[in-house]
């Protein structure tokens, strides 16, 4: 301990005969052990605040007016700390940071072990989100309009090179024209709505395997071996009817096995808990990316995720607990969440089929917080002699970075395939 006081001791000094290094130092007043080190950090935070030039005299005349203590004198040496290099007062914060943090996780699990030795079922749900917390509190949100710019010129740098190169801005989606008009999925909120049987979990999943990246796949819906199925599908160019009755030819397992070998190198991860509340998604979801490293999660679907409440609530106070989660989450995780929403019966009662994104179950909360709204349309659905046959619509309602718009794709039902279209399909 007397070495951490003595390390407290020169960035606190480092502090005073650098005031530049306050801004290169992004620490709090607890996470000093020394009460009184804590209590000339915040005062020396005050005086930058205050736009205050500041000194050894200064910081000592503003604790004693503030607390009536003049420690200064005595904890701070001049001499030995007016030597202390930048760099190095940034390491010993760091230091300090660090050993913050881990007297804060001990006290979190001490109160955790309480919590379970009397039973409180909430005790594991408690450890984990004050160390989540724990953890993000360490997170900036707080920027100078020069360090904005200057972020969003390095993204528009990045995009220019990948535009150059060929590739896609953002992260694939399995079809070229979102990836050129769209940039791909990047850092979203995105909401795919779509009346029952339109194709909604059959595009998320060609999207999913499309992406080339290791994805997190919430299937409240299907399970797991139903996921599978439809993946191989997809993936090996099999027919889903003939998966589903055993009538496989040779010919078919072949092309089953390399669907499932292109499966086996994204190495995806599923969770097909049917009645999973939005507390337990966001836990499996944080865990996914910081200890698998996933890019991008899947929802299926939005309406069907439960309230963390025991209290029952009618659907409409669900979504607003549950779609403003998803939003927080994705900020949160800083990738792309992709959730599939179901559309009123209403639509069908229309001439014009065509889902908007005000159809939507719930629609107000999932306007409100999506960036990306896409409506999904296929009109063979409706009409048997459709001259739109094996073409599905994805129609841009809202795209709070970029243009809206209606993009066709091929539709191979059977395989349950949403493909890039021939270059002629785009003049229909």
């Amino acid at each position: 301990m007397s070495n951490l006081i003595e390390i407290e001791q020169q960035v606190i000094g480092g502090l005073i005969m650098s005031p530049s290094l306050a801004k290169q130092i992004t620490l709090e007043a607890w996470h000093f052990s020394s009460e009184v080190y804590g209590k000339i950090y915040s005062e020396i935070q005050a005086l930058i605040t205050e736009n205050t030039v500041y000194d050894v005299t200064t910081v000592a005349d503003r604790l004693e007016r503030s607390t009536g203590m003049n420690y200064l004198p005595q904890c701070i040496d001049a001499s030995r700390v007016a030597t202390v290099k930048v760099d190095l007062a940034k390491h010993k914060a760091e230091i300090v940071r660090k050993q913050a943090m881990k007297r804060k996780a001990m006290m979190i699990i001490a109160e955790g072990n309480n919590l379970l030795s009397t039973g409180e079922d909430s005790a594991v749900d408690f450890i984990i989100y004050e160390l989540m917390a724990l953890d993000k509190g360490q997170d900036k949100y707080e920027w100078t309009m020069q360090e904005a710019a200057k972020a969003a010129v390095s993204k528009v740098e990045e995009s220019y090179k990948r535009h150059l190169e060929g590739g896609t801005i953002g992260i694939p989606t399995g079809l070229s024209e979102i990836n050129e008009k769209m940039g791909g999925f990047h850092n979203d909120f995105i909401v795919i709505g779509a009346r029952p049987a339109m194709g909604k979990t059959a595009v998320m999943l060609n999207m999913a395997i499309g992406t080339g990246v290791r994805t997190g796949i919430f299937s409240s819906e299907q399970g797991h071996d139903q996921i599978g199925e439809r993946c191989l599908a997809i993936a090996g160019t099999v027919s889903m009817h003939n998966m589903r009755t055993g009538k496989m030819e040779a010919e078919d397992f072949d092309k089953m096995m390399i669907g499932a070998d292109r499966l086996l190198k994204t190495n995806s991860l599923i969770n097909d808990n049917p009645s999973i509340t939005i507390q337990e998604l966001v836990r499996q979801a944080r865990k996914w990316k910081h200890q698998d490293n996933v890019d991008v999660i899947f929802v299926d679907y939005i309406q069907r995720i439960r309230s963390t409440t025991k209290n029952q609530k009618n659907v409409t106070e669900v979504m607003s607990e549950v779609v403003p989660t998803l939003k927080s989450l994705q900020r949160e995780l800083g990738i792309p969440v992709v959730a599939l929403a179901q559309v009123n019966r209403e639509v069908d009662k229309r001439t014009d089929k065509r889902p908007l994104q005000g159809d939507l179950s719930d629609a107000s909360i999932i306007e409100k917080e999506a960036d990306q709204i896409i409506m999904l349309y296929r009109d063979e659905a409706y009409h048997d002699e459709s001259d739109l046959k094996g073409i599905i619509e994805l129609n841009y309602e809202k795209n709070r970075h970029g243009p809206t718009g209606r993009i066709k794709a091929s539709w191979r039902g059977e395989f349950l395939q949403v493909r890039d279209l021939a270059p002629d399909h785009y003049q229909q």
